[in-house]
């Protein structure tokens, strides 16, 4: 994601937390999108929302790498040098 990659984590947050807003959106996409605004939160110092955005991705589904990623942050915050380049 573009907005990730020039540090502009508040607003790619934003647009990832869309993601979820879409009806009928495809359920891993939205689960890697969630995950992936918990980083971006997790970047902003906001462990509270991190947190939230995690959860929320594991409800949509306890299995994959996603929802192993999204158990990981859950544990231990997630900092911007780990970045893989992934969405």
């Amino acid at each position: 994601m573009s907005l990730r990659g020039q540090h502009e984590f508040a607003q790619a947050a934003d647009a990832l937390d869309q993601v979820a807003t879409v009806k009928d959106a495809d359920p891993l996409l939205v689960q890697r999108a969630l995950v992936s605004s918990g980083e971006m939160y997790d970047t902003l110092g906001q462990r509270d929302l991190a947190i939230a955005r995690y959860r929320q991705a594991l409800a949509v589904s306890g299995e994959g790498g996603a929802a192993d990623a999204a158990r990981h942050h859950l544990r231990r915050a997630w900092h911007f040098s780990e970045a893989r380049g992934t969405v």
